[in-house]
């Protein structure tokens, strides 16, 4: 505030006392994050500082013009693309705000719906314990976001009964990896991802919302079919229904608890801005807990009434999260700006384009491997900034709707918590699995592989993101896409009813391909073969009915 009027009126060059400050703040950054947030972005930011100031002696495409230091820092610390950039203050709105949220819904006990909630409609189901994991991960991820978080919420309890049920620790883990980490892609928070790209995209928090929902629910329903048909392979029994809770009884206890949740929804949906909406619901979770957790203190319910003090530790857990995010997003203003003084964005983006030869299908292949990449060991917020920077350039040149390749970034940012060597999710979910993260990290590829194709089907077909979309068109698509995601869940676990030999597998994998990507040619070839083989094994299996 003292020097306010020096800054504004500086032009180009900053004077010597704004150089000292913006060291000084830069190197106080660095430590704080690497205290608070691990190792991970504080390296990559200095990565990308020597970038800046070597870069003209970088080979190729890294090859940028001379930058001074002075320039470097000042633009990092006074710039609009700097540590007090786009992402810094999304995160002092939005995401701040929907942290206190999430903070006040773990204390209601809205976690605990979600797991008796799961345990009553799939509990005594083949591998009830792995599709409650994939259903309460879900509902959790909508309020969390953070894949490797919601491993510890909802794993602590899902592993350890579904490898005493008989699953391997390995899969157990990758179960729960890969559920876990669909919260960062499932609507209403998405990681806080979301708000920074309707920032990005110049539109309205809604319009990502409704985006992302359909995908997601293709996402959640591949690997609760995978997860069902390796169940049924290993013939393992669900939980016997007896120790279950009863789904109605459920609904009346607790089901009051998740009214917050679908206020939020509703409010963003009718159109409210996130920050109202936020805020109304929590006041309605306030005040429902007042409501219920009174009328419990007088023996009606078992709703928790909340404390002062209860309130007070919310605050204090709410504020520590929401620090570590938002140091996060104030450090990758640095690699924001780099990006952004260099031009690396741009040279990056045209040589994937050359190394592509104008094929739309290798740059997303291409743009897959840099986000993957880059996400690494990145939280998904940050870890969206960064390859939505280098890498939707390149689709949108390809003339990708900009939407749809902002998803598909945000996408594999997402995979790349379960992808090895370096899995996020999967590191967790070992932890408490007992196995290896390197086994545990391949197994979740193996039962998430149809999310590494959903973003190649609404690049495609952006109907799946509702852009531009008619009723048919949008179920012509997502009926294929279900199609093609069985298919694949079957050729990858190698079971259907029966054991599937090698060539059928790979014919349901091929015509799985084909049924995800929403062309019309590729829709009929595809489903034509998954109808031939769906005819070969229903004949089979009544050969074997008869046999027996």
């Amino acid at each position: 505030m003292i020097n306010y009027t020096t800054i504004l009126t500086r032009g180009v060059t900053a004077g010597t006392v704004e150089i000292i400050f913006a060291i000084i703040l830069l190197l106080a950054l660095l430590e704080v994050v690497r205290r608070t947030a691990g190792n991970a972005l504080p390296i990559m930011s200095l990565l990308f500082i020597v970038y800046g100031m070597f870069g003209q002696i970088m080979p190729g495409v890294l090859n940028h013009k001379n930058i001074s230091l002075s320039r470097i820092v000042s633009s990092l610390y006074l710039g609009q693309d700097g540590v007090f950039g786009v992402a810094f203050g999304v995160a002092t709105t939005y995401i701040f705000l929907f942290i206190f949220f999430g903070s006040l819904i773990s204390q209601t006990g809205m976690g605990q719906f979600f797991n008796d909630f799961s345990n009553s409609i799939a509990g005594d189901k083949p591998g009830g314990p792995a599709k409650v994991a994939v259903i309460s991960s879900a509902l959790m991820g909508m309020i969390s976001g953070s894949g490797a978080a919601n491993v510890v919420t909802t794993g602590t309890f899902t592993i350890p009964l579904m490898k005493k049920l008989g699953y391997s620790s390995s899969f157990a883990g990758a179960v729960e990896a890969v559920a876990s980490s669909g919260g960062q892609i499932l609507p209403p928070v998405m990681g806080a991802a979301a708000f920074v790209m309707a920032e990005f995209l110049g539109c309205s928090y809604n319009t990502v919302m409704l985006a992302a929902l359909i995908p997601a629910l293709l996402y959640f329903f591949s690997v609760y079919i995978v997860v069902d048909m390796e169940a049924k392979r290993l013939k393992l029994l669900g939980q016997d229904r007896a120790t279950l809770p009863k789904l109605k009884n459920v609904l009346l206890k607790q089901g009051v608890m998740v009214l917050p949740l679908l206020v939020l929804i509703f409010m963003l949906v009718k159109g409210y801005t996130a920050i109202y909406s936020c805020f109304f619901s929590m006041g309605a979770l306030v005040l429902i807990n007042i409501i219920f957790g009174t009328l419990a203190k007088h023996g009606h319910g078992d709703t928790k009434l909340l404390t002062p003090r209860d309130y007070l530790r919310i605050l204090i857990g709410g504020g520590k999260s929401a620090v570590a995010i938002l140091l996060s997003c104030a450090i990758i203003g640095i690699v924001v700006g780099i990006i952004s003084l260099t031009g690396l964005g741009l040279m990056l983006a045209n040589y994937i384009l050359q190394l592509s030869h104008g094929s739309l299908f290798i740059t997303m292949v291409l743009t897959m491997i840099v986000c993957i990449i880059l996400g690494m060991g990145l939280p998904i917020t940050p870890c969206y900034i960064i390859v939505s920077i280098i890498a939707v350039p390149a689709l949108v040149k390809m003339g990708v709707v900009p939407i749809a390749a902002h998803m598909f970034v945000l996408y594999f940012g997402a995979m790349s918590a379960i992808t090895p060597p370096v899995a996020l999710a999967a590191f967790a979910a070992a932890g408490i699995c007992g196995d290896s993260a390197w086994k545990v990290g391949w197994q979740a590829v193996r039962l998430g592989i149809a999310g590494f194709l959903i973003p190649f089907a609404f690049v495609y077909g952006p109907q799946l993101l509702l852009v531009n979309a008619t009723v048919p068109n949008v179920l012509w698509t997502l009926g294929t896409c279900i199609v093609g995601i069985v298919a694949l869940g079957a050729g990858s676990i190698g079971y259907f009813n029966l054991k599937l030999p090698i060539p059928v597998r790979v014919a349901l994998i091929i015509s799985a391909v084909l049924c995800i990507i929403p062309e019309m040619t590729t829709d009929f070839i595809g489903l034509g073969v998954v109808l031939a083989i769906g005819a070969f094994i229903f004949l089979k299996t009544r050969r074997v009915k008869k046999a027996a």
